[in-house]
């Protein structure tokens, strides 16, 4: 019996609480008066989709990026030259498949592509460590002397450096051709 007037007693306590939370009568949507286009309910102005956007940039604090500068050319009016006499090839030029051979310029690693139809001295290009420029090192030591790569070109204080993205060696068929 005493569970049966508890379990009541709570029924009728959660049915006095949502009745005295509830509030009055509330008036239908369409009875309140429309907001004019441009402002919200409140009266107020809404803000433009780019003041939204542009604000929310603003608390992000993103840093901006900096834009990469235009191709540099000398007083002539030419491309600017590396060290090794050739025009300067833009950042993120990707080569592919280019051959060439493994050099050492002050201890340093460089590539030395083969002459392409018209050029008069060949092109060569530093080489960034990875582990590519270690695996093209290894194959050069065992007997190996001409490559093919593909490669990313970068710049540096007016020098082209090549990050390696591929070796292949360069297999030599005699006088056997297609």
């Amino acid at each position: 019996m005493f569970h049966r007037t508890w379990a009541l007693a709570a029924f009728g306590v959660l049915i006095l609480g949502q009745t005295a939370a509830s509030p009055g009568p509330q008036k239908p949507a369409d009875s309140q008066p429309a907001a004019r286009p441009g402002e919200s309910a409140a009266g107020g102005r809404r803000p433009q989709q780019s003041d939204v956007l542009r604000d929310l940039l603003l608390q992000q604090g993103r840093n901006r990026p900096v834009p990469a500068r235009a191709p540099e050319t000398t007083a002539a009016g030419g491309p600017r030259l590396g060290p090794d006499g050739q025009p300067l090839l833009l950042e993120g030029t990707f080569l592919i498949e280019r051959p060439g051979r493994l050099v050492y310029d002050g201890g340093r690693p460089r590539f030395e592509f083969l002459l392409d139809d018209g050029a008069t001295a060949p092109r060569i290009v530093e080489l960034l460590p990875n582990q590519l420029l270690e695996t093209l090192e290894q194959e050069a030591r065992l007997g190996f002397s001409e490559f093919v790569i593909s490669a990313e070109v970068t710049q540096y204080h007016g020098a082209n450096y090549l990050i390696l993205r591929k070796v292949l060696r360069r297999v030599s068929n005699g006088n056997l051709g297609p």
